[in-house]
């Protein structure tokens, strides 16, 4: 956590916190009643993205742009490879919420931190010296194959901003604050200890189904074929 986080807006400062005090994102998992925010819930993330919720505060994304903050070398491979389609383990946020994230996230506020080995995502990934928060027209859920787990879907690459230090990023989040007050009256979704993952996980597979199928389209990412499921009606024309 940066030396000096700024204060939480009301919007993720209603957030439950963990042992440390870091505010428990509506994606994490939950083990019993430790919240387990490296892992993730793949539940979680997928009934909040097909809801077009943030994945921090679980507030409704609307119809702008959505954000994601990535490690150096996931950001270098979205610019070259993937402006039109990324992925991440994680759905998408607030520009508010990832640019405090930047702060208080352990993992993105400190240059030499690395991901814990336990986590779902690539083991022991640095964060390197040039993260970026990105910004993009749209999001979905991104299914490869009948019964593979999902991942998250970032369509078209609109916002680049790198990074070095927090500090740097002090006048974007004052300025996402202020944008994003409506959300301080917007009741957000979120599952805490009482669901474990084996009472969401199917609930979320069950949704994915039901999407009409307009919302849904063939797409080839990495060099599979993948059915990408928008997060909103609004994101249809990208299709």
């Amino acid at each position: 956590m940066h030396k000096d986080v700024p204060g939480a807006p009301p919007w993720i400062a209603r957030l439950p916190l963990d042992a440390r005090g870091f505010p428990i994102p509506a994606e994490a998992a939950w083990d019993g009643d430790e919240p387990q925010i490296e892992k993730g819930s793949i539940g979680r993330s997928t009934l909040l993205t097909l809801s077009n919720a943030c994945a921090v505060c679980g507030g409704p994304l609307g119809d702008g742009t959505v954000y994601r903050a990535f490690a150096q070398a996931d950001a270098a491979t979205i610019r070259l490879d993937e402006r039109e389609l990324a992925s991440d383990f994680n759905g998408a946020t607030h520009r508010s919420c990832i640019y405090y994230s930047v702060f208080a996230c352990p993992y993105l506020s400190s240059a030499n931190a690395r991901l814990r080995p336990d986590t779902m995502y690539a083991e022991r990934l640095r964060r390197g010296t040039r993260p970026a928060v990105m910004g993009f027209e749209g999001h979905g859920v991104l299914v490869a194959a009948a019964g593979s787990p999902p991942v998250f879907g970032f369509l078209r690459l609109t916002v680049d901003h790198p990074y070095k230090t927090a500090d740097e990023v002090v006048d974007e989040y004052t300025e996402a604050v202020a944008e994003d007050a409506w959300l301080d009256e917007e009741p957000g979704l979120y599952w805490g200890a009482e669901y474990d993952e084996s009472n969401l996980y199917g609930p979320a597979m069950d949704a994915i189904r039901s999407v009409p199928r307009r919302r849904a389209a063939p797409r080839t990412f990495r060099g599979h074929q993948t059915t990408l499921i928008v997060a909103r009606a609004a994101d249809e024309h990208l299709l």
